[in-house]
């Protein structure tokens, strides 16, 4: 299987252990690591289709914001209930920020969910 190879990576992160993000040049996003050969799988991620029925999704304005630019977003709260390894609680505010990129696998599971649900279907 072929790869892009980062040749000329302008910035890496890194927190921690293993993972982390690179920044490569000429590019527009962060490419995240995440090598099968650094990770200890724990589990799989199961019903998803049904937490993602849960999960509010919407459109919203921030209240200290004076342009009252809309927004999308998911509710931290519901993804905490879901997904905790997905959010954050500021310790001095006790605000909840969610990673964003943490629910991608979420909706791929989701996705695979919905697929094989569809070709069960399609074979009656």
């Amino acid at each position: 299987m072929a790869g892009t190879t980062a040749s000329a990576t302008v910035l890496t992160m890194r927190s921690g252990g293993a993972g982390g993000v690179d920044l490569a040049y000429n590019t527009t996003a962060w490419a995240a690591t995440s090598d099968e050969t650094l990770k200890d799988i724990v589990g799989n991620i199961e019903s998803a289709t049904e937490s993602l029925k849960r999960t509010r999704s919407v459109r919203f304005t921030w209240k200290d914001d004076d342009s009252k630019r809309v927004n999308l977003g998911v509710i931290a709260q519901d993804i905490q209930k879901e997904y905790p390894e997905a959010v954050e609680e500021n310790e001095d505010t006790g605000i909840l920020s969610v990673r964003y990129t943490e629910l991608i696998p979420v909706l791929i599971a989701g996705f695979n969910e919905s697929e094989k649900r569809i070709s069960k279907l399609e074979r009656k």
